[in-house]
């Protein structure tokens, strides 16, 4: 499932957005999904991984993934939003930008952990409702993880 993108409807129900799902299923059948936002300078954007038209056919102004927003989804529950047509496939995203949009939660990973907090499984702590593998550390660099990020190297 990694790779695919679309558009879902926010908690309020009332907007779509761009969401694009950055693992592949683990062990509970579930996967890492980001969203895009649109850059609009208000200087709370998490910069850690800009998009800019072309990296994917959706995107048409500069925007950024907010990495705290990102959710930890089940696949039969998407698939099944899917066939209500609750979600809008759209097409794969490439390689690159798969690549780009996993470096930039890395970049998040890294800054966090500077911060004191406990590692890959709590990057996600406003969005993710549980933990989650972290299968798209797989991908190449991964960041060395340590039960405690601030014990000494």
């Amino acid at each position: 499932m990694k790779k695919k993108v679309f558009w879902r409807k926010d908690d309020s129900g009332e907007e779509y957005h761009l969401r694009f799902v950055i693992s592949d299923p683990d062990a509970e059948n579930r996967v890492m999904v980001v969203n895009m936002t649109t850059i609009r300078r208000t200087g709370r954007e998490d910069l850690s991984c800009v998009l800019v038209p072309g990296d994917h056919l959706c995107v048409i102004d500069k925007s950024y993934i907010p990495y705290h927003l990102s959710l930890d989804l089940d696949c039969i529950k998407l698939l099944q939003e899917k066939f209500k047509a609750e979600i809008r496939m759209e097409d794969d995203a490439s390689e690159e930008t798969l690549i780009k949009i996993q470096a930039g939660a890395r970049k998040q990973i890294q800054i966090d952990c500077q911060k004191g907090l406990n590692g890959f499984l709590i990057i996600f702590k406003a969005g993710a409702k549980k933990k989650h593998s972290p299968l798209i550390l797989s991908q190449p660099d991964p960041l060395p993880l340590r039960a405690n990020p601030l014990e000494s190297r």
